[in-house]
């Protein structure tokens, strides 16, 4: 049998939430006092954006799943991605912003040393946290790398943004997207959300 789309989905979200639904805050520590505040507020823009375009994602996912019991709808699946691809795409110019100010901030050096010393397999663990999300958290902060972990959270959106450009092009036409492609884009916005909220569980653990 084949597993629920948009069971999953509810998996995700419920698990996402437990853990604060908060993507890439509290992080600005390790970077100078001065651009603080103005890279959080970049932060901030962002992951709201960030979570509209999940939400408008995830319906435009359960649009596909209902297949199961009526027919496609096109016109609302398109309406849904346009929505969301508006989101993600001002989400990315907000972190985009955020990642060139710290950047010019450049890092706190008692702040890094924190990073770096910090136990992150005993915090997984604790946490019971997804490992593979979390060693790619744990490979930016133990190196004291945040700025290349900002940049991994525009990668991930640049991903996000592509397929969702791809399964575009199939619902302009009044196809419906192929089962993969939705698959693919359910895959994208976890990692790209677990990747975001892991940054932040974990950094506000070390600087509080």
């Amino acid at each position: 049998m084949k597993k629920s789309i948009l069971s999953i989905i509810i998996i995700t979200f419920i698990v996402t939430n437990l853990q604060a639904l908060i993507v890439l805050n509290d992080i600005v520590p390790a970077f100078s006092e001065g651009e603080r505040n103005n890279i959080e507020a970049f932060v901030v823009e962002g992951s709201i954006h960030f979570l509209k375009g999940n939400s408008q994602a995830y319906l435009l996912l359960m649009e596909h799943e209902q297949l199961a019991k009526q027919a496609f709808t096109p016109v609302a699946a398109l309406d849904y991605l346009e929505k969301s691809l508006t989101e993600f795409e001002a989400a990315r110019g907000e972190y985009q912003k955020a990642f060139e100010t710290a950047e010019r901030a450049g890092y706190a050096t008692d702040n890094i040393a924190k990073l770096k010393a910090f136990n992150y397999q005993a915090f997984a663990s604790t946490r019971n946290l997804g490992a593979e999300e979390m060693n790619k958290v744990k490979s930016f902060f133990a190196s004291g790398d945040i700025l290349g972990a900002y940049n991994e959270n525009l990668k991930n959106l640049d991903r996000i943004i592509v397929l969702l450009k791809k399964i575009q092009i199939e619902l302009v036409k009044g196809n419906t997207p192929s089962l993969a492609d939705s698959r693919l884009l359910l895959q994208q916005l976890t990692r790209a959300a677990l990747f975001g909220n892991y940054c932040t569980l974990t950094a506000t653990t070390i600087f509080q």
